[in-house]
């Protein structure tokens, strides 16, 4: 069957769309992924030295971190908690500091008070959930970072109100939502709205472990290196699917391989905590990965998208593991 100049011409039109496309795919998650290291490696630094720097904030006093991106630019935040652990029922009564990375430098944004339950991150919304209080009521402020600023969305309160005789039994319970008096069912849907089970995981800043036998680092820049070279060569979509393939393999193996040296360093409850911590990252890592893939839907690249992201997210996960147990 002999194609038309018309139709030759359309063919071609198609392929250089679909790897323009995946082209802009990849150097729009390669700069985001510079932006992420270097924010990750700033951070890191924040946490070692932290008892030089924002004297003011007294962060000599934290002993737990997370990094998170709580605005979903790709580029994760840092919250330095004074908890000393991570699990959440002994998160209450303690301070998170926010920070985030700001034309290249650390810029602390705001601090976070908790004293009745963990923070709690919604990821739908983008949004943080803390609580304070005691047996008088509760404030409930919900927070988002917008524009490197800690916006509060709305707070929410339930205040206790006595008659004269003071008694517990006879309190009335009374609802507001930006300082309005709003009735219980209003309030328990605007909670129900912001409310999430994912409480921010806090780790440990002294739960490092040293290794003087591998050298993770050097290993990660080997596979960083040898991927870049199989992309350079990677000019169909056929290339890019294997390429995006091998690369997300490469780094599944090496995570495979750090995540099973940091539970052998631990304590029964420690491995316990990890795993925990781990499977959740793989729900959103296919989670994430399927997301990617949809705005290639029905195309060529979506397999491409899906494979790229795999591997990207992996990436993260080893570098995360890597900083966290191993230090600089």
């Amino acid at each position: 069957m002999r194609l038309k100049m018309k139709d030759i011409l359309a063919l071609l039109l198609i392929i250089t769309f679909t790897v323009g496309s995946a082209r802009v795919y990849a150097s729009s998650n390669t700069t985001e992924q510079k932006l992420n290291e270097k924010a990750k490696k700033a951070f890191e630094s924040v946490i070692q030295n932290r008892n030089k720097l924002y004297k003011q904030l007294d962060l000599g006093k934290c002993k737990s971190y997370q990094m998170i991106d709580l605005n979903k630019d790709g580029v994760v935040e840092l919250l330095l908690s004074t908890s000393n652990a991570s699990k959440e029922e002994d998160t209450a009564g303690y301070k998170s500091y926010l920070f985030s990375l700001y034309n290249g430098k650390v810029k602390y944004i705001d601090t976070l008070q908790c004293s009745q339950s963990g923070i709690r991150y919604n990821n739908k919304k983008g949004t943080l959930y803390a609580s304070v209080g005691g047996t008088g009521g509760y404030t409930n402020t919900i927070y988002q970072l917008v524009n490197n600023s800690l916006k509060r969305v709305t707070v929410l309160e339930e205040k206790k109100q006595y008659d004269e005789s003071g008694a517990t039994a006879s309190a009335k319970t009374v609802f507001y939502r930006d300082n309005k008096k709003i009735t219980s069912a209003v309030y328990t849907k605007v909670v129900n709205t912001y409310y999430s089970n994912n409480y921010i995981n806090y780790i440990l800043i002294t739960n490092k472990i040293s290794s003087n036998v591998v050298n993770y680092r050097k290993e990660c820049f080997e596979i960083e290196k040898r991927t870049k070279n199989l992309w350079k060569n990677s000019d169909t979509t056929l290339d890019m699917k294997k390429t995006a393939d091998k690369e997300y393999s490469l780094w599944d193996q090496e995570l495979n391989k750090i995540y099973s040296a940091v539970r052998n360093n631990m304590s029964a409850s420690e491995k316990d905590q990890i795993k925990t911590v781990q499977l959740k990252w793989i729900k959103e890592k296919e989670s994430k990965a399927k997301i990617a893939s949809n705005k290639y839907k029905g195309g060529t690249m979506e397999s491409v998208a899906y494979s790229m992201e795999l591997g990207k997210l992996t990436k993260d996960r080893v570098y995360d593991l890597v900083n966290i147990y191993f230090g600089q």
